[in-house]
């Protein structure tokens, strides 16, 4: 087994597009029907995560209704302190793949 120490975290990048709180409200209402749909994959873990502001949510809509998401996009400490990134759900509605 090879151990290697990972070099302290970069300041983050800047985000590529907008946030999803700068998209339209028609389009950020759509989050809510698409977690419930796709219960069972973990987005109505990432609805709860994304309404208490912990954390970044990748989302993708099309035709403005959001059809697939992806988070916690963060990093947090560990049980002994160290960076380690959080666990990640992710979903596509079956129609958008």
């Amino acid at each position: 087994m090879t151990i290697r120490l990972l070099p302290r975290p970069r300041p983050r990048p800047r985000r590529s597009g907008p946030p999803v709180t700068d998209w339209p409200t028609s389009v950020q209402e759509t989050f809510t029907p698409f977690a419930e749909t796709m219960a069972a994959d973990g987005p109505s873990f990432l609805r709860t995560w994304r309404q208490a502001r912990c954390g970044s949510v990748l989302a993708a809509a099309v035709e403005h209704r959001i059809v697939g998401a992806i988070g916690p996009m963060d990093v947090r400490a560990d049980a002994i302190g160290r960076p380690q990134l959080m666990p990640q759900y992710f979903a596509v509605l079956h129609e958008a793949r």
